[in-house]
């Protein structure tokens, strides 16, 4: 009985010293580099949500649907964003179209967070025009998208568009 004692008492010692530095180390690495959205697919704007008649989180839609190939990203807690879109146009089904006609994208991370007044607002975060890199001609629509944000904290269900350069939508992510 005393050899039992003897090592639960070193190992409430043990986590009495261990515990705060482990909880130290969780929140650091949460706060520098902890993955909080990865995604594989994105969809493309079309049908109501093009224009401005039914804005996403307070975003305007593309005034074109827009379809892509492949998208991939992530999202880190230190607000380091990363998107890569291949394909990303408008399709030969609307009247003279079948590429990309923006000059480059953004990319916008739409977050819900706290109000002054502890209510739920949204928060949209934008990327400027340095952050992408348009892969090959620009109007096969191929891009890679890589920022460092300034995130609100807290950033509740984030959703990662892809937008124009004035800030509509063409992709966001989900299926």
């Amino acid at each position: 009985m005393r050899r039992l004692m003897f090592w639960v008492g070193t190992m409430l010692l043990c986590l009495a010293f261990a515990g705060p530095a482990a909880f130290a180390q969780m929140d650091d690495e949460f706060n520098d580099d902890t993955e909080i959205l990865e995604f594989e697919s994105m969809v493309g704007v079309s049908g109501p949500f093009l224009g401005d008649l039914n804005p996403i989180r307070e975003i305007n839609g593309g005034g074109r649907p827009w379809v892509l190939e492949e998208a991939e990203g992530e999202l880190k807690a230190n607000g380091m964003l990363e998107v890569e879109v291949e394909g990303l146009i408008i399709p030969d089904t609307e009247p003279g179209f079948g590429f990309n006609p923006a000059a480059f994208f953004l990319a916008a991370v739409s977050c819900l967070t706290f109000g002054e007044d502890e209510t739920v607002v949204v928060e949209n975060v934008f990327t400027q025009m340095q952050d992408t890199r348009m892969i090959g001609d620009p109007r096969n629509g191929d891009a890679k998208i890589r920022a460092l944000l300034d995130l609100p904290d807290p950033c509740f269900a984030p959703l990662v568009f892809v937008t124009s350069p004035t800030g509509s939508w063409f992709a966001v992510t989900g299926r």
